[in-house]
């Protein structure tokens, strides 16, 4: 929940777990503490590669195993529809719901960067559904055609995406000066992870596939680095936006709030 000081009970030095109440009503405050998040979704990382690297061992050693083929499919990080592909598209809706808090408490006046809040948060939306749909890959086939182009360009759909994020970076560049530049920072080791799984490792994987065919020794430690570095740069951009929030916004809390419910008169007469 997201809620601005001074708009309920809870005051700003109220950062640590524990109960608040008033009158008739008690809650209990878990605040969101950025470098938790990252830490946890970088264990829940290291968990679903692993997961997806022995489930790939295993069927390789018994190729003809009905449940081993279930358990490849459903921990494999590299097919879509199973938890691996939907816990990276909650990685990437994650940052757009919180891009989208950031742009909603900066100020009105604060042109430049509530437009780009805003507009960092339709990509990331954009790109969680991609994620788990595959959007991109029904570009492939189109643009090689198009551009007559394979080798390292064999999954073409980086093409036009790689001219569109350098068409936003161009737009977002007034926005990016204006950035803390801790957040800059941190926003561009992010980026680059990021980038160098979903684009630069899909370049040389286009490379081997044509050279050696799809199912070629590398397959298996490439896209699980690709996939590895793709989470790891999402999960250290949520950590950004939080720190964000928590050292550029002092007026606004993010945190997880439980409360009990209140009797209403109803119950008072029931008992």
């Amino acid at each position: 929940m997201l809620h601005k000081v001074g708009q309920r009970p809870v005051e700003a030095d109220d950062l640590a777990p524990g109960l608040t109440s008033q009158p008739g009503h008690s809650e209990f405050v878990w605040p969101v503490r950025g470098s938790r998040v990252v830490a946890s979704l970088l264990a829940l990382t290291a968990a679903f590669l692993a997961l997806s690297v022995l489930g790939q061992l295993l069927l390789r050693l018994q190729p003809d195993s009905a449940p081993l083929q279930s358990v490849m499919r459903a921990t494999n990080v590299d097919i879509e529809g199973n938890l691996p592909s939907l816990f990276n598209a909650l990685l990437l809706l994650a940052p757009a719901l919180l891009l989208g808090l950031i742009a909603r408490a900066t100020a009105p006046a604060r042109r430049v960067m509530r437009r780009g809040w805003g507009l960092l948060s339709l990509v990331f939306l954009y790109l969680s559904a991609d994620e788990y749909l595959h959007l991109h890959e029904l570009l492939m086939a189109p643009v090689r055609t198009a551009l007559h182009v394979d080798g390292f360009l064999h999954y073409a759909w980086v093409v036009p995406y790689a001219a569109l994020c350098a068409a936003l970076l161009a737009l977002l560049v007034p926005f990016l000066r204006r950035l803390p530049r801790r957040t800059l920072l941190a926003f561009v080791k992010a980026g680059a992870l990021y980038l160098t799984g979903v684009m630069g490792l899909e370049l040389v994987s286009g490379r081997l596939d044509v050279d050696l065919g799809v199912q070629n020794a590398l397959v298996l430690p490439l896209t699980t680095l690709e996939e590895g570095l793709e989470m790891v740069g999402l999960s250290l951009f949520i950590g950004a936006l939080l720190s964000y929030l928590r050292d550029d916004l002092p007026g606004v809390r993010l945190g997880v709030h439980f409360s009990p419910p209140v009797p209403g008169p109803a119950d008072d007469r029931s008992a």
